[in-house]
């Protein structure tokens, strides 16, 4: 990574849109080697916590350009790229799919990690139902307002606990957090769980997102520590 590319600390910590996506509530959590995904609330915090994070009460605002403004009449929502069925919503007709629960730690890469962060929304594995992506489709890439994007693999997609979020600890999704709808991506670092999502495209090779093409990981592990592209191993 070149100099031009390295962020600052601070710059980072500023910047980063980590925090910038009727039902069942999945109570899952870390995915820690050895700790098995349906965990209930007993476990101790610790076994929950990945290497080199710290616990924090609440999520911290982060974005890397600020609050976009968002009409929410205008507000729209697309599924495309190599699918057979794109699909395009807006908010009453997002509002209306079947929506599940997910109670999830929450790991932002800056190291500070949130506890059983409750969400409610859409499954991006049934809108890819919906839709139905070609043979070739092998990638996702998240386009959002304000212009921020992230990527990860189809197969991370389907995953039963990545939403399409429009409600947080049983209230609409503030503003700040990426209402009216982000990404929830538990599973990986937060910058991969983009805010004021707008666009999800399935692609048949990989695209990096904002964060990434700047060098941080394309993977995201945060139980393995994955934070910089230097860790994709």
């Amino acid at each position: 990574m070149s100099d031009r590319q390295k962020l600052s600390r601070r710059r980072f910590l500023t910047a980063l849109a980590g925090a910038a996506g009727v039902g069942a509530v999945l109570k899952l959590r870390g995915k820690k080697s050895g700790v098995p995904a349906g965990a209930g609330a007993h476990q101790h915090a610790a076994d929950r916590l990945p290497p080199g994070q710290h616990w924090v009460g609440e999520l911290v605002e982060y974005s890397a350009g600020g609050r976009p403004a968002i009409d929410q009449a205008a507000w729209r929502l697309r599924v495309d790229g190599v699918v057979d069925r794109p699909l395009e919503f807006d908010l009453n007709s997002f509002s209306a799919l079947p929506h599940v629960d997910a109670i999830r730690d929450f790991h932002c890469v800056t190291t500070w990690s949130v506890r059983d962060c409750r969400w409610r929304g859409v499954r991006l594995a049934d809108l890819l139902k919906m839709a139905n992506p070609r043979p070739e489709a092998a990638h996702v890439f998240v386009e959002c307002y304000g212009g921020y994007s992230t990527n990860f693999p189809l197969s991370v997609a389907t995953l039963p606990d990545l939403l399409l979020a429009d409600e947080y600890q049983r209230k609409p999704l503030p503003h700040m957090f990426g209402g009216p709808v982000r990404l929830v991506v538990p599973s990986l670092y937060a910058y991969k769980s983009a805010k004021w999502v707008n666009r999800v495209i399935l692609l048949d090779r990989e695209k990096l997102g904002y964060w990434e093409r700047y060098g941080y990981s394309d993977r995201a592990d945060p139980w393995k520590e994955q934070r910089w592209s230097r860790d994709d191993k």
